[in-house]
């Protein structure tokens, strides 16, 4: 009997298990991404006053009494980083960066520096830029790491720190030296070019153990310069023109599975004209209309999207900030007075 009532609860428990309704599983949500611009509005003394946005709706850095020049731009979670300087009736300035809007000074305003880069590894704050010597007129290349600045160079040439990026516990940050383009991976230099030509690094992107830098280089084969990348030290010339009618120069990059994605501008020094330009590995598409100026200074990616931050000059004259989302223009100020967008991070 004891067998048959096991036998009995088995085969009840298998056509209760067996009767379940299996529930459907639920679809995912796609999250639209945020876009994040840093820039700054300049009024007609030629103040900056620094301010960002969050799809489109700006917020301004500080109080509009200060000269604020924003810089760059990082958001982790749902903080708010963005690097930039005071400027002081002095003409000195005070390297600083806001988190979330409160300002951290990470200098005292005694000489003339700049910020070019920001950047976040867990609860260390990155900032990148330069400083100047009133006594030697050089500018040496320099970090910040939690408020601690580090120079990159010793002072005797003029260098530059341009951009930094972090990879698991590397830091990378580009620049230049006299005319030699380097980045330096924690701290140690790796030249990218020689003395003979003109070169800047001014940009960085890390996918998986490629180094990936844009900026401006000089192509020894066609006797020219122009945009140009570096793909773990191998130089890639983009357009090249000669010198004497314009340049283009690459000021960002993305990395899109295989794709090189970059932006920067094309210079016409005979017209005091430059026309945003945007590279997919060597194919490159003006974003603006080589009518009116315009920049691209910042670029992000987002899935297959590629977001490029700069600005355009309206028919009333005035600079309007905007990004282009794959090639289509989105102004993000009104127009009435002069805005520049520098950096984006999309998240």
């Amino acid at each position: 009997m004891k067998t048959k009532l096991y036998l009995v609860l088995i085969t009840i428990g298998i056509v209760i298990s067996s009767c379940k309704k299996s529930k459907d599983p639920e679809p995912e949500l796609s999250q639209t991404p945020v876009v994040y611009i840093a820039g700054y509005e300049i009024d007609a003394a030629g103040k900056r006053t620094g301010k960002y946005w969050k799809d489109g709706v700006a917020t301004f850095i500080e109080d509009a009494s200060k000269n604020i020049d924003v810089r760059a731009i990082a958001v982790v979670g749902n903080d708010i980083y963005i690097g930039g300087t005071e400027v002081l009736t002095s003409g000195n300035t005070i390297v600083k960066y806001w988190k979330n809007g409160t300002p951290v000074n990470l200098t005292t305003g005694t000489t003339f520096e700049g910020v070019t880069g920001i950047a976040i590894a867990g609860n260390d704050v990155y900032v990148v830029g330069y400083e100047y010597s009133a006594s030697t007129y050089k500018y040496t290349a320099k970090y910040w790491k939690n408020g601690v600045g580090t120079r990159l160079t010793d002072g005797v040439f003029d260098a530059r720190a341009t951009a930094i990026a972090i990879s698991g516990n590397d830091v990378y940050i580009t620049g230049y030296e006299k005319n030699i383009a380097k980045y330096w991976k924690n701290g140690v230099a790796v030249n990218l070019t020689n003395t003979t030509q003109n070169a800047t690094a001014d940009a960085i992107a890390i996918a998986g153990s490629d180094i990936y830098i844009a900026g401006f280089a000089y192509n020894a084969a066609l006797d020219k310069s122009g945009a140009a990348y570096w793909k773990n030290g191998s130089l890639v010339s983009l357009d090249i023109v000669k010198p004497d009618l314009a340049s283009t120069s690459a000021k960002g990059i993305a990395i899109i599975g295989n794709d090189v994605h970059l932006v920067g501008g094309l210079y016409n020094s005979s017209l005091s004209m430059n026309t945003a330009r945007y590279w997919k590995n060597n194919t490159s598409t003006d974003l603006g209309n080589g009518i009116q100026y315009s920049s691209a200074n910042g670029i992000a990616v987002s899935g297959n999207d590629v977001y490029v931050a700069g600005s355009e000059v309206n028919a009333s004259g005035k600079t309007v900030a905007k990004y282009w989302k794959n090639g289509t223009g989105i102004n993000i100020s009104d127009g009435t007075k002069n805005t520049v967008a520098i950096a984006i991070t999309v998240k």
